[in-house]
């Protein structure tokens, strides 16, 4: 069956449906990282190994995940996203079953090595069915449903899945993901055209292979490196494979007819601002969720339970804000909405350097709040921008693009934060645990003035970037 464009983005029905299950792709891949961090302990404890070991399950799934995003926008653009979506799903929902009933730690792992190809086809094909099926004025409120769906699972995966841990046992935390993935199904069959897919005689297999190792190298480095030292054997082994393999991945997308990735498309300078706008806000994000909890902890001596509730003032806040986002995106402009948004969190940012071990309570849920104001605006704003520029054929070449820049910049935004935050502790003199307060707000301060910094970085991509004025209609 086809259908004419114009009938696509004149039908609400099937439009409502098409954002339906886009966003319930981000749903599903969001809730399944943040409901699997909660039950670590839990899967250490069962298998017998410790933080080290059970982290296996989590890094595997994010290498294979990250290495094949790449891929995946490629297989869009040659099959159709939403024929490589919905393989996304089916591959999540065999791969939960098997994880739910692996018998040893290292089954699981496999299971999830294998889940992060779903995961791949998931995030680089879920912003394409945007531009298939929404009108160029109505994709900021898509946009905004997805950010906002991605941040319900963000901010309840973990109480969810203490709940399932608790009452009903670990394989829940992956057995969920079953009636989610076929809700989604059961829409996308209602709701997705059938498009004739062209053959896939040209895949860079050679481009495919160097991306490949050359993320997995990079994703591996930064992750080890936090728990071995950044000096340790295997760790600069990994650095070096990734800065040969990314030379190796430049060079043959240059001279490939048809890459994985169209290295022209960043020859735009208002593309390639809003991608560096989004590179420099996942950073900051990401690092700060990973000092945020310990100076909550150890400098406010507050319960883990108080601290997680104090760390969801940003994400809730986001939530309740993501829809005004897409409105306002649509009606004044992404770029206006984005540079604002960067503000926001610049003035978050360094009020954030300002806290310490007597900060008033009050003074920081207002940082926080402010902080999740410009999360959200930020979030649909610049991903607006960013598929504006998605051309005929290359739409799941740039979602693959935009979607790889979550997990490398956050990836590096909690390794940098990391190192900020130790180096007190490096230095600390032996036998004086009243100096542990004292070290735990240099760290963080020192984190946050970084953190202050890629703000600005941020609002200055931001001010540099726009949307493309005419975007393409999809075929």
């Amino acid at each position: 069956m086809s259908t004419d464009t114009n009938e696509i983005f004149t039908d609400p029905a099937r439009m409502r449906m098409a954002m339906a299950v886009s966003s319930m792709a981000m749903f599903m891949a969001n809730l399944d990282v943040s409901i699997v961090n909660i039950a670590l302990p839990s899967l250490a404890k069962m298998y017998g190994t410790d933080s080290t070991g059970i982290s296996a399950i989590v890094l595997g799934y994010m290498l294979t995940l990250t290495g094949l995003l790449l891929v995946g926008g490629k297989l869009s653009d040659a099959k159709s996203p939403e024929r490589v979506l919905c393989w996304g799903f089916w591959v999540f929902i065999a791969t939960s079953i098997l994880c739910a009933f692996a018998p040893t730690l290292n089954w699981l792992t496999l299971f999830r090595i294998m889940q992060g190809v779903g995961g791949a086809f998931l995030f680089a094909t879920s912003s394409v069915i945007v531009v298939h099926y929404v009108p160029p004025d109505r994709r900021g409120r898509a946009y905004s449903l997805n950010g906002l769906l991605a941040g319900v699972a963000v901010a309840f995966g973990a109480p969810v899945g203490g709940f399932l841990l608790q009452h009903w046992g670990w394989r829940w935390i992956f057995l969920i993901n079953i009636p989610v993935g076929l809700t989604a199904l059961a829409l996308a069959r209602a709701a997705f055209i059938r498009r004739r897919p062209e053959p896939l005689t040209s895949l860079d297999w050679p481009g495919a292979i160097y991306s490949f190792t050359f993320l997995t190298a990079l994703l591996y480095a930064l992750h080890r490196g936090e728990d071995v030292g950044w000096g340790a054997p295997q760790v600069l082994a990994a650095f070096v494979l990734a800065v040969i393999f990314m030379l190796l991945f430049l060079r043959q997308e240059r001279r490939f007819p048809s890459p994985l990735l169209d290295l022209t498309l960043f020859r735009n300078r208002h593309l390639s601002a809003a991608m560096a706008g989004n590179f420099f806000y996942l950073m900051l994000v990401g690092g700060l969720t990973f000092v945020l909890p310990f100076y909550l902890i150890l400098a406010r001596h507050l319960s883990p339970q108080n601290a997680g509730l104090v760390m969801m003032i940003s994400p809730g806040i986001s939530i309740i804000v993501s829809r005004l986002s897409g409105h306002l995106s649509d009606r004044i402009g992404p770029k206006m909405v984005c540079s604002a948004a960067a503000v926001c969190m610049a003035c978050a940012s360094f009020g954030i350097t300002g806290f310490d071990s007597a900060s008033p309570f009050p003074w920081m849920f207002g940082i926080l709040v402010l902080l999740g104001i410009g999360r959200a605006l930020y979030v649909t704003a610049v991903l607006t921008m960013i598929m504006s520029f998605s051309e005929k054929g290359k739409e799941g070449m740039l979602s693959a693009a935009k979607a790889l820049i979550p997990n490398v910049g956050s990836a590096l935004g909690v390794s940098i934060f990391a190192v900020l935050y130790n180096g007190p502790f490096n230095n600390r003199p032996v036998g004086l645990p009243e100096t542990v307060v004292t070290n735990v707000v240099a760290g963080f301060k020192t984190a946050a003035i970084f953190g202050a910094l890629i703000a600005v970085l941020a609002v200055v991509a931001s001010l540099l970037s726009d949307a493309r004025k005419n975007p393409d209609k999809p075929a």
